[in-house]
This record gives structure tokens, sequence and C-alpha cells, in this order.
């Protein structure tokens, strides 16, 4: 999954009108995650000298109640730095699901869910679509403001969230 954005300073991509670079999420050997920028603040693609990596060990992240109170949810990586659950620009986290209950809902907010571990979960969405997600599903996004419950296969979960600010940031 990748970001469209800087945490630090915006600049524009002439050919897409949008910010620019993207942030690219990728796994580290049981760990955490990288993230890394593959392009410089011109635009440019970064030869491997420039390339900015940041690991993120499992034992930083902070875990927080999910913002319905109904669990904990493990944050990985935040924007900007020490932003609230009301006020990211852009938010990467894990959580173990371990019933049957109704997701946080973040108005203005674009979500992507993967699912880590477990048999499974269903999206039960207010207006009735049902989407079954499990370790071999491709990520699923969806509008975080949109009412959804969720319903376990099998047993707990753990899921991958990345969600963005709709209108400022975007995340494929």
């Amino acid at each position: 999954m990748s970001f469209r954005g800087s945490a630090q300073r915006r600049t524009r991509n002439p050919r897409l009108g949008e910010p620019d670079p993207t942030i690219t999420v990728h796994p580290v050997m049981g760990s955490g995650l990288t993230l890394r920028a593959p392009r410089n603040d011109k635009g440019g693609r970064l030869n491997s000298k420039d390339r900015i990596m940041r690991i993120i060990r499992a034992a930083d992240c902070l875990v927080m109640p999910w913002k319905n109170g109904g669990g904990t949810t493990t944050e990985i990586a935040v924007a900007p730095d020490g932003a609230s659950l009301d006020d990211f620009d852009w938010r990467i986290s894990m959580a173990h699901v371990g019933q049957d209950g109704p997701f946080s809902s973040f108005p203005g907010i674009d979500r992507t869910l993967s699912l880590l571990t477990g048999a499974g979960i269903t999206l039960a969405f207010g207006d009735g679509e049902r989407i079954k997600l499990d370790c071999g599903s491709a990520p699923y996004p969806f509008a975080a403001d949109r009412a959804v419950d969720g319903v376990l296969v099998d047993g707990p979960i753990d899921d991958l969230n990345v969600m963005s600010r709709r209108g400022r940031w975007r995340h494929r």
C-alpha cells in the first residue's frame, strides 16, 4: 500500500496535480515495517544513495484504545507525528479483533483493510453490502465513515488498517 503526500513538505506533481511523493509500506521480517519515499522533492526518482527509509520496530509502536472503545489498536505510523485519531492526515495501524462489533467511524477518512492472521472477517455494511476477507483476500478499500460491523468467521483475527484524509491524501 502507498500514500500520496509527504509528512514534512508537500510538493506538487505537475503531471498529476496532487501531492507527491508516494510513501510505500514494506514488511520487515517479523520485526516491523519500513516506510520508503521513492521520489525526491522535485518529483523525480531518488537514486539509491538518496532513498529515505525508516524501520519501525513493533516494540516502539503506540498501543491505544479503539476510537469506539471496543478494543485496542497498535499505531505503526501517523502523520503528522503525534496526531490524534481526530486530526491525522494518514495513519497505519494494526488491530487484534477478538469479537464481533462495529468499526469506529472516521468522518472524511478513506480506509483499506487487510487481514494478517485468522480465519477471516465479514464486513457487514449498514446498506446491506457484505464482504468476506481472509488472509488471501486483496486489501479492501472503503470509506471509514460508512457504517460497518465486523463479523468474525471462526475466531480472532489481526488486521492492518491504512487510512488517509479524503481530499488531501490518497493511499493505494
